[in-house]
């Protein structure tokens, strides 16, 4: 009885370290590629100026 415990512990242990892997992985997958496209490079530039100005606007008012 005391091994076959063991055994399912280490499968479980097993497991954990399979779905821990996984999760990172995953979450390597998830991050954010990187921008070789100019006019998307472009497009977000824009995009965080029009961001900063409107925030500056705001700022002003405080």
């Amino acid at each position: 009885m005391k091994r076959a415990t063991r055994i399912i512990a280490a499968i479980f242990l097993a497991l954990a370290v399979v779905a821990m892997v996984a999760g990172d992985l995953m979450l390597a997958g998830a991050a954010e590629p990187a921008l070789t496209d100019t006019r998307a490079i472009s497009a977000l530039q824009r995009d965080v100026t029009a961001q900063n100005k409107d925030f500056n606007s705001f700022a002003r008012l405080g």
